[in-house]
C-alpha cells in the first residue's frame, strides 16, 4: 500500500476540540531537552517536523514548548497562536519583554505552549549586530524560562527551537542555546546539499560557544517508498549517521501539507494519517533507544519502568512485564502500568487491587470489569479523570451496565462527546449500548 495520501479535501472550517492526548504517558526526561531544529535548505520539513514532533510528546502528556525563531512565523500559525500583533521571541532578544510573559499556550493540548515569532523578527540579525554577548541572548532567556517554570512546579520536559532556513544570527543563538540538534533531511535531491556547511557550523559552534550541543537526532521526510531516490538517499543518511537517524521514514503525504493552512498541527487534524502516525511512532522509538542507553548506564527502577511503559505504547507486553517485573520501587507509575497489564490479561480483580487506595480511571475500569459497578462508579467520581472524555464515556457504560436508564447514558456520553468527537462514532458502534441504539434520544446523540 502506498504511503502517499492523494485524497481530495474540501476547503472547510475545522476546528480543534478538546485535549488531545495518549492512552498511555510517554517517559519524561529526567532534565529538560533544549533541541535546535535547523537546516540552512528550506522546504525540507523543518518547521512541519518542530510543529509535529512537539504535538506528538505534548500528546503524551509531556510539557513542551515550542520557540518560533523563523520570521516567516510558520510554527506560530501551524499552532494557532496569535503571533502578527502580539509580544514574542524579537522582544526577547531585544530584551523589551521578559520571556515567561510571551508564552501563549497552544489550543487543543493541556501541556504544548509556544513563543511566537512576530513582524519584528525581521529586523532581528541587524539590530542584534552591535549588542553585546549577541549570540547567547536567546540561551540566556531560556534558562530564566526553564527556571521560572521549574520553581512554578510546571517545568518543561522538551523545548524545541524552529530557525529560519539560514546560518545567520537567529541560527547561532539558537544553536548557543540548545543542547541537541535535530536535523530533517528531504528524501529528494539535493537533500544532502548544504549539510555540510551546516555540520561545520555547528562543530564551530560546539568549539566556541555551546560545548554541550550535540547533533543527537535526524529524520527523514517527503519520503516516497515508490521511489528510487527517496530509497537511495534514505540509505545514504543511514550510511553517514547509523546512530543519529530515526529509521521511520515521515511520508509525503497531502494531508501533512493541509494542516498548518487550518492552524493546525497534523496530530489535531487528521491524527491517523500517516503522517501523525509515522512522527509519533518516531517519537516512541527514539524514546526507546535513550532509555535503554540510559538503562546501561545505570541500572534504576525508574528507567526500567518507563521502558515498560514504551513497550506497552509498541504492544510488547512480554517486554514491559519483563521490566516491571525488575523494578524494586514499587511507585504509584510502576502500579499504573501493572494495572493495565494486568487488565490486558483479564485479571481485573488483581488490576483493582494493584491501584492500591488511589481513586485512578483505570482502577475504576478494572472494577467495571469485574462485576463491581458500584466500586467503580465511586472510584471514578473521585478520581481526576471523572470529568474528561474517558471519565464520561466509562460513566455512561456504568450507566448502561447498571440499568440506570437511558437518560443516564446520554447525558454522560454527550458529555464525552462535547470533549472529544471520536466518542459519538465509538458508541454508535458500541455492544455496551445495543439496548438503546433503537432510542430516538440516543440515535439523535450519536448520529
Amino acid at each position: 500500500m502506498s504511503t502517499v495520501d492523494s485524497r481530495e479535501t474540501e476547503r472547510v472550517s475545522k476546528t480543534v476540540i478538546g485535549i488531545r492526548k495518549l492512552k498511555e504517558p510517554m517517559p519524561a526526561p529526567a532534565n529538560t531537552r533544549v533541541f535546535v531544529v535547523a537546516n540552512q535548505k528550506g522546504g525540507v520539513g523543518k518547521t512541519t517536523s518542530t510543529v509535529n514532533i512537539a504535538a506528538a510528546l505534548a500528546m503524551g502528556g509531556l510539557r513542551v514548548l515550542v520557540i518560533d525563531l523563523d520570521p516567516q512565523g510558520n510554527a506560530s500559525t501551524a499552532l494557532g497562536v496569535e503571533h502578527k500583533e502580539s509580544l514574542g521571541v524579537f522582544e526577547i532578544l531585544m530584551g523589551s519583554a521578559q520571556i515567561q510573559d510571551v508564552v501563549q499556550k497552544v489550543v487543543g493540548f493541556a501541556h504544548l505552549e509556544c513563543i511566537p515569532s512576530n513582524t519584528g523578527l525581521a529586523q532581528a540579525e541587524i539590530n542584534l549586530v552591535p549588542m553585546v554577548a549577541r549570540e547567547m541572548r536567546l540561551k540566556d532567556a531560556i534558562e530564566d524560562l526553564i527556571k521560572f517554570k521549574s520553581e512554578a512546579g510546571a517545568g518543561y520536559d522538551y523545548i524545541f527551537i524552529d530557525c529560519p532556513p539560514s546560518l545567520g544570527l537567529l541560527t547561532i543563538n539558537a544553536f548557543a542555546a540548545a543542547k541537541e540538534l535535530l536535523i530533517p533531511i528531504q528524501c529528494e535531491y539535493y537533500a544532502l546539499e548544504g549539510l555540510t556547511q551546516l555540520l561545520e557550523t555547528y562543530s564551530l559552534v560546539k568549539k566556541r560557544l555551546n560545548p554541550n550541543l550535540n547533533l543527537s537526532t535526524i529524520i527523514l521526510t517527503m519520503f516516497d517508498s515508490r521511489t528510487k531516490l527517496a530509497n537511495d538517499v534514505a540509505d545514504s543518511v543511514r550510511q553517514h549517521f547509523p546512530n543519529e537517524l530515526i529509521n521511520i521514514p515521515i511520508p509525503r503525504t497531502v494531508r501533512i501539507s493541509e494542516a498548518p493552512s487550518y492552524n493546525q498541527t497534523i496530530m489535531t487534524y487528521d491524527p491517523v494519517s500517516p503522517g501523525a502516525v509515522a512522527y509519533m511512532q518516531g517519537n516512541v522509538s527514539k524514546a526507546k533507544t535513550n532509555l535503554e542507553k540510559a538503562l546501561n548506564v545505570k541500572d534504576n527502577s525508574k528507567t526500567k519502568n518507563n521502558l515498560a511503559g514504551v513497550a506497552m505504547s509498541q504492544g510488547d507486553r512480554a517486554t514491559a512485564k519483563k521490566m516491571l517485573s525488575q523494578v524494586k520501587d514499587k511507585s504509584a507509575e510502576v502500579s499504573y502500568n501493572n494495572a493495565v497489564i494486568m487488565i490486558l490479561e483479564g485479571k481485573y480483580s488483581t488490576a483493582a487491587t494493584s491501584c492500591g487506595s488511589e481513586a485512578s480511571f483505570n482502577k475504576a475500569l478494572a472494577q467495571l470489569l469485574n462485576g463491581n459497578l458500584d466500586d467503580a462508579s465511586k472510584t471514578l467520581s473521585s478520581s481526576k479523570d471523572k470529568d474528561s472524555a474517558d471519565g464520561y464515556y466509562l460513566k455512561a457504560i456504568i450507566a448502561a451496565r447498571s440499568n440506570a436508564g437511558v437518560d443516564a447514558v446520554v447525558s454522560n456520553l454527550k458529555s464525552a462527546i462535547s470533549k472529544d468527537k471520536k466518542y459519538k462514532e465509538k458508541a454508535a458502534k458500541d455492544r455496551e449500548f445495543i439496548k438503546f441504539m433503537s432510542d430516538a434520544s440516543f440515535s439523535a446523540a450519536v448520529n
